[in-house]
């Protein structure tokens, strides 16, 4: 039979383990984006012969389409 005391930890042990997934989901999200950030600059960088600037935000803009898909 479960005390109060029993019903407590598990309550706090179940608390511990769903913050440790959020972390790792919050984690997963930081990684996706910072991947996704790394191939814009290399996108955004590429080929920059004559250019004013403007195909930086062509460029950002497809990417964000693509991603938003």
């Amino acid at each position: 039979m479960f005390t109060k005391k029993d019903r407590k930890i598990a309550n706090q042990n179940a608390r511990i383990k769903n913050r440790d997934i959020l972390i790792e989901r919050q984690q997963e999200k930081i990684t996706k984006l910072e991947k996704t950030l790394r191939e814009i600059k290399i996108i955004a960088s590429s080929n920059l012969n004559g250019t004013d600037g403007t195909l930086y935000l062509g460029k950002i803009k497809e990417l964000v389409r693509d991603y938003q898909s």
